[in-house]
C-alpha cells in the first residue's frame, strides 16, 4: 500500500474518531477508534519504502531541517498534551482520567514519532503530526493550544507542498 494511501486512511479514520468524539460517542468506539488510527500510523511507519537513493534526490537537493518552527511548537503541544493529563490525573484521580492519559501520550507519541521519522519519510512524518494535533482544536475555546495546532499544520502542509519528489539531474 503507498505512502498517499496509507496518509488517506490515517485522516479518514481520524475524522471518524473526532466525530465520535463529538456526538459523544462510548469509550469503547473511541477507543477502538484511536487504536485503528495508531495502527495504521504504526504500519506507515513500518512499510515506508526504502530506496537507495539519499533523501536530497528526492526533495529537491536538500535534506529536512530537523527543526523548524512548527516542528518546536510541535514538541511543545505534545510535552503540553502529556503534562495537561497528568495534571487532571493529579486533580482528579479516577478511572476514566488513567484512560484519558492513555490516549492523549498516544497523541503525544504519534507527534514524537512523526517528527522522528520527518528524516526518512518527510510526507509521512508531517501527516503524523498533522493527524496529531487535531486534538487541540477540540478544545478551541481554549484559544492558544487551537491556535498553536492551526500554527503546525500550516507549517507542515507547507512543508509537504514543497516537498514534492524531482527527478535528479545529470549533470
Amino acid at each position: 500500500m503507498s505512502q498517499k494511501w496509507m496518509a488517506a486512511i490515517t485522516a479518514l479514520a481520524s475524522v471518524a474518531l473526532l466525530t465520535a468524539l463529538a456526538i459523544g460517542a462510548g469509550p469503547p468506539l473511541l477507543l477502538a477508534g484511536a487504536a485503528v488510527v495508531v495502527a495504521v500510523g504504526l504500519l506507515a511507519v513500518l512499510s515506508a519504502k526504502r530506496s537507495g537513493r539519499p533523501t536530497e534526490y528526492l526533495y529537491g537537493g536538500s535534506t529536512p531541517r530537523i527543526w523548524t518552527w512548527w516542528t518546536v511548537l510541535a514538541a511543545l503541544l505534545a510535552t503540553t498534551y502529556v503534562l495537561a493529563a497528568i495534571g487532571q490525573l493529579i486533580n482528579d484521580p479516577k478511572p476514566t482520567n488513567v484512560g484519558a492519559l492513555a490516549i492523549i501520550t498516544g497523541f503525544a507519541g504519534l507527534i514524537v514519532a512523526g517528527l522522528r521519522l520527518r528524516a526518512r519519510s518527510r510526507i509521512a512524518g508531517n501527516w503524523m503530526v498533522i493527524l496529531a494535533t487535531a486534538p487541540a482544536l477540540m478544545f478551541w475555546w481554549v484559544i492558544v493550544p487551537a491556535l498553536v495546532a492551526i500554527a503546525i499544520i500550516f507549517g507542515a502542509v507547507t512543508e509537504i507542498s514543497r516537498a514534492t519528489p524531482q527527478v535528479p539531474s545529470t549533470t
